[in-house]
């Protein structure tokens, strides 16, 4: 993932270079669109791992989770090897692909080598470093359990006796300070209505977001489409002599083209 949107960066400044117009322009806000993008695929993150690892559980399992199987090992150690591999050595993996990027392009084999896999040498220290904190990391954990044990607790309730699941955080609400910037595209709805009692009657509180181009204006446009093509209905009428004069009728329309092309 680092590797290939460091090459997508690295073709939007190196792109806004070489041309010229108002390209450099276009290519600065697709770089920072990128980062935008890069920095909401780290919230969604953060916001799966705070819902799934925190808080209370919501429904009570019938029985306690297992283990995964033995035959899933081999499989997940082979892509982590792959990810480890792309990032001391992608130079190899790029060479790989170099020749369909140079068949498209048109640029060298040996020119694309020197402009896309040289740089990348420099990130190999990058990458060797992460490795080595990690598993520095993963050396102090493994120490500190076998010498301390593991403790299995609740999670902290700010204080809070006999917290519950309708007490923590939902996935709406860890996320409501991004869905309030980006309010215009997603549309977000509330439904509820405010306390205006000493003592409140029971209320409800519903949220949902919906994509205003996807769920918006697409099916607006669909239906649309929808409805000036069922105007059109009436040539399916399952006449099989009717679809051959449409068929002789297309015949004349191509051949007068023709002669008047």
């Amino acid at each position: 993932m680092a590797l290939s949107e460091f090459l997508i960066y690295k073709s939007f400044f190196q792109g806004g270079n070489l041309m010229g117009g108002l390209v450099p322009l276009v290519l600065l806000v697709s770089a920072v669109g990128l980062a935008f993008v890069g920095g909401l695929a780290v919230a969604c993150f953060t916001k799966l791992y705070g819902i799934v690892f925190l808080g209370e559980k919501r429904l009570k399992l019938p029985e306690p989770p297992g283990h995964e199987a033995v035959s899933s090992y081999p499989v997940l150690l082979g892509l982590a090897t792959l990810c480890v591999w792309i990032g001391f050595a992608p130079g190899v993996v790029l060479s790989l692909v170099a020749p369909a990027i140079s068949q498209i392009s048109g640029i060298p084999t040996a020119q694309l080598g020197g402009e896309l896999i040289a740089p990348l040498g420099g990130l190999t220290p990058v990458f060797a470093l992460l490795l080595a904190m990690t598993l520095l990391i993963l050396g102090i954990k493994v120490w500190t359990q076998k010498r301390v044990g593991v403790r299995l607790l609740e999670t902290w309730g700010c204080g809070y006796q006999s917290v519950t699941a309708r007490m923590q955080y939902t996935a709406s609400g860890f996320a409501e300070e991004l869905i309030q910037l980006g309010q215009p595209m997603l549309g977000l709805k509330l439904r509820w209505k405010p306390i205006a009692q000493v003592l409140p009657e029971p209320r409800m509180f519903k949220s949902h977001c919906f994509d205003q181009i996807e769920e918006g204006l697409w099916v607006r446009l669909n239906r649309t489409i929808g409805r000036v093509l069922m105007l059109l209905r009436w040539i399916q009428s399952g006449n099989i002599r009717h679809y051959v004069l449409y068929i002789f009728a297309a015949l004349i329309v191509y051949l007068i083209i023709a002669f008047v092309w």
